[in-house]
């Protein structure tokens, strides 16, 4: 009788606290092994329909959607408060806040979605439904968003192009250094690209090309070489001026040669551009030696030719005419004084 009433006792106690006690709180998590809700599962749309890439550059003020098609692996346990993260890809943009009640396609409401402004991580908390629901746990989602690409007027001007070279050394005339500016007239530069063709009496210097902005920060290009043809690929989005240099080296050390690069600009903005630059080298004639025991003559105004003494003309010099000496006239001479020297 006794035994009764102690297993009673412990089981109004147990009742006691299940009704009364404080609630048992289960710590929430991110159910991570749900697929489908990653960035590479999301699926851009435009407003035809038409799937997007995600590397593509969409304007900003054109409105697409982002779809995901999701699944939680079955007989995984779902609790009241677990959550469901959703990436979302950078080229597009959330344009306000957006919250959702969350629903499956077996199951009615499953939990909320919430997502702000510019995020790019969206976030399911689920409720109840779950937790007795071990099988077939899916659904879709589908989020308005749009593009990150500035829009300019179309009656901006186009990009320019400008290319230029030098002698990396005047004074040995060996290597060439080309420079390639792109003024971008308020154009938006995205993913720039330049393409180079080079005659065929230079070859490219490895590792020599750098390109940087208006102000001079370096930044990061990719150079790849097929044949003649120079490919200079840079990512991003760029609103000032961008100079692209690098260096050739002849092939041919001396002689007379012209050297020429042709190059091609295009980026994912539509901005398009083409430059020529040609820079020549001259034959530098050599110093010739004079020749031992050749001397160059004289300017006979200057000097007389050696070996070439004028002979004197007959009759230049005119001959003393007989008499012409004038004699001395008498009384001429002044006699000595008598008595006029002086003791």
């Amino acid at each position: 009788m006794r035994k009764k009433w102690r297993w009673l006792l412990l089981a109004l106690t147990g009742i006691f606290f299940l009704m009364f006690g404080p609630p048992l709180v289960s710590q929430a998590r991110n159910v991570i092994e749900a697929t489908g809700n990653d960035v590479n599962s999301a699926v851009i749309k435009d407003s035809k329909g038409k799937i997007m890439a995600h590397d593509a550059q969409l304007p900003e003020d054109q409105e697409y959607t982002v779809n995901y098609n999701w699944r939680i692996p079955d007989n995984l346990k779902i609790k009241a408060g677990d959550t469901m993260a959703f990436q979302v890809p950078e080229n597009v943009r959330i344009p306000h806040d957006e919250a959702f009640p969350m629903k499956g396609t077996t199951v009615g409401t499953i939990g909320t979605f919430f997502i702000a402004a510019g995020a790019h991580t969206g976030l399911v908390t689920f409720n109840q439904a779950y937790q007795t629901r071990p099988r077939n746990r899916k659904g879709f989602v589908q989020l308005d968003a749009f593009g990150t690409v500035p829009s300019h007027p179309g009656n901006l001007a186009p990009i320019l192009l400008e290319k230029s070279a030098e002698w990396a050394d005047e004074a040995n005339p060996r290597r060439i250094n080309w420079t390639i500016r792109v003024l971008p007239n308020n154009n938006q530069l995205v993913d720039p690209t330049f393409v180079d063709t080079l005659s065929p009496n230079q070859t490219y210097v490895n590792g020599s090309a750098v390109l940087r902005d208006e102000t001079g920060n370096i930044i990061p290009v990719n150079t790849s070489v097929n044949g003649k043809q120079l490919t200079f690929n840079a990512t991003g989005s760029f609103t000032s001026e961008l100079a692209l240099t690098y260096q050739t080296k002849t092939n041919e050390p001396t002689g007379d040669a012209t050297f020429e690069n042709n190059v091609t600009y295009t980026d994912k903005n539509g901005n398009k551009g083409s430059a020529t630059a040609t820079i020549s080298r001259p034959v530098t004639e050599p110093d010739v030696p004079e020749n031992p025991g050749i001397s160059e003559p004289t300017d006979p105004d200057e000097d007389e030719e050696p070996g070439v003494t004028e002979p004197e003309k007959p009759g230049t010099t005119e001959p003393e005419k007989p008499g012409v000496t004038e004699p001395e006239k008498p009384g001429t001479t002044e006699p000595e004084k008598p008595g006029v020297t002086e003791p």
